[in-house]
């Protein structure tokens, strides 16, 4: 088995074995990292491969919309959307005119929704570990 081979395997098996909320960190990761590859490649004038990286970054920000659910609430919805639709915008605009303004714009914000949701997440986790250690008793003498 090629080391390629083993990598697409592992990275199957994490995609597949993932929490929902892991699964949002892979994909945004995804995103940041074809975007940013995309970046050099306009810099190397590499437009072939430009083009592949911006079209895998694009296709996680559709399943990443398509994702969304609005018992999050219509605001915080509204706001994901908004932000999805922009990224996605900056991209294709990058693609077209081998842009890397364009690429950093979406970077910037891909990044920030990404580290903000890392955090959220080890927060919550943090939480649920906490809620799940046994409490000690306390024994009340009154005298």
């Amino acid at each position: 088995m090629t080391q390629p081979h083993k990598a697409q395997e592992y990275l199957k098996v994490r995609i597949e074995t993932a929490k929902p909320t892991e699964l949002l960190l892979l994909l945004l990761d995804g995103a940041v990292r074809f975007a940013t590859q995309a970046k050099k490649h306009i810099e190397d004038q590499n437009f072939e491969e430009k083009n592949r990286l911006l079209l895998r970054s694009q296709e996680i920000l559709l399943e990443l919309t398509q994702a969304l659910d609005r018992k999050i609430g219509e605001e915080l919805y509204g706001r994901l959307i908004g932000l999805y639709r922009f990224c996605y915008e900056r991209l294709l605009e990058a693609n077209v005119r081998n842009s890397t303004r364009a690429v950093d714009e979406a970077l910037t914000i891909l990044s920030h929704l990404r580290d903000t949701w890392r955090m959220a997440v080890e927060r919550f986790e943090k939480s649920e570990e906490e809620n799940q250690r046994p409490q000690p008793k306390t024994l009340c003498v009154e005298g």
